[in-house]
C-alpha cells in the first residue's frame, strides 16, 4: 500500500455508537467526520499514522550513523538506494524509528537516500482506539449547538466537561507511542 492510499479508520462507526450511546441515522455522514477528526488529533499528537502501511521516503544524508524516519514501528525495509545505487538489505538494520548500517557505516553528508519500508501496527494498540473513541465522543457532544458545554444532564445522571477542546488528558495515555524527535 502506498503512503497516500486510503486505509480503514482505527475505529468504526459501530464502535463509536456502542461507546457513546449515540446511534446515527443511516444517511448521517457526520459520525465518520468525528472519527476522522479524532484520528487526525491523535496522529498529530503522535507525529505519525500508527496504522501499518508501506512508505517511500527520501532523505539527505547528514554524515551520521543513523537515519530517523517519522513513523514507527518499522517492521520491514523493502528497498534502499543511496545516490542511485541499490544496496543489499542485509547491510541495514532497524529499530522502532531508526535505520542504520550493520557495519556501523555512516550515511554520507548530502547523499540522496531513498528508503522503502513498512511501518505501523498490524493491530493498533487498544489505548489508541480508546483515545479516538473518547475524542470522537466529545466532538459528537459538541454538535447540536453544544460547543463549549461545561455540563450536561441526562435522565439519570449528569456529566461535567472542563474543556471540550483540550484533549491532552486523553492523548497523554498514548505518550509511550509518540515520536520524540
Amino acid at each position: 500500500m502506498a503512503e497516500n492510499d486510503t486505509i480503514e479508520n482505527i475505529v468504526t462507526i459501530e464502535d463509536l455508537a456502542k461507546y457513546s450511546g449515540v446511534y446515527p441515522e443511516a444517511d448521517d455522514t457526520t459520525t465518520e467526520i468525528y472519527i476522522e477528526s479524532a484520528q487526525d488529533i491523535l496522529f498529530s499528537y503522535l507525529g505519525y499514522d500508527p496504522r501499518k502501511q508501506s512508505y517511500t521516503k527520501f532523505f539527505k544524508g547528514k554524515g551520521t550513523t543513523e537515519l530517523r524516519v517519522s513513523t514507527k514501528p518499522i517492521t520491514e525495509i523493502t528497498a534502499f538506494k543511496m545516490d542511485g545505487m541499490v544496496f543489499r538489505l542485509e547491510n541495514l538494520a532497524f529499530s522502532e524509528d531508526t535505520v542504520y548500517f550493520t557495519d556501523m557505516g555512516v550515511f554520507p553528508k548530502d547523499s540522496s537516500i531513498q528508503l522503502d519500508f513498512i511501518a505501523g501496527f498490524e493491530k493498533v494498540p487498544a489505548i489508541m482506539k480508546m483515545t479516538v473513541l473518547r475524542i470522537a465522543t466529545l466532538l459528537q457532544l459538541e454538535s447540536d449547538n453544544n460547543i463549549g458545554v461545561s455540563s450536561r444532564s441526562f435522565a439519570d445522571s449528569s456529566r461535567t466537561f472542563l474543556n471540550t477542546t483540550n484533549y491532552d488528558k486523553y492523548l497523554i495515555q498514548c505518550s509511550r507511542y509518540k515520536l520524540l524527535f
